[in-house]
């Protein structure tokens, strides 16, 4: 399977559940926070890719964010995992549980002052979702 083949088979799923597409990118916002989902291709070959699960605080960048280079929450998976292939399928529902476990301000901050956000989430986030108020 061919990255461009697999966006095809999660495009219709994730359109239903909300998401904008934009070439290999998928984004959803609630006016203060954004999910991306992005397939990115590697460089070592065109039957690699990596699967990016962001956030961004539209507050921090002053705008709607639909790319994953402006999400300041990361998680990166390899598109194998322990050297089996995920599914359309089980993608989907991936990026659908990182939505409802990251998408929401509110499940953000606790997971902030928790200590339980993904590895890598920029020090500036972390700064302002443990400071600011409901």
């Amino acid at each position: 399977m061919t990255a461009e083949k697999l966006a095809e088979e999660i495009r219709q799923p994730l359109k239903q559940n909300g998401y904008k597409k934009n070439r290999l990118t998928w984004y959803k916002s609630d006016g203060r926070v954004t999910v991306v989902f992005s397939v990115q291709k590697s460089q070592y070959g065109s039957d690699l890719w990596y699967y990016n699960f962001g956030v961004g605080l539209n507050e921090l960048e002053g705008r709607t964010i639909n790319t994953i280079s402006k999400c300041c929450i990361i998680e990166r998976l390899d598109m194998k995992a322990n050297g089996i292939t995920i599914s359309s399928d089980v993608l989907v529902k991936a990026v659908l549980r990182f939505e409802s476990e990251y998408g929401d301000m509110d499940k953000l901050r606790i997971r902030a002052m928790e200590g339980r956000l993904p590895r890598f989430a920029a020090r500036q986030a972390v700064s302002y979702l443990t400071s600011i108020g409901n």
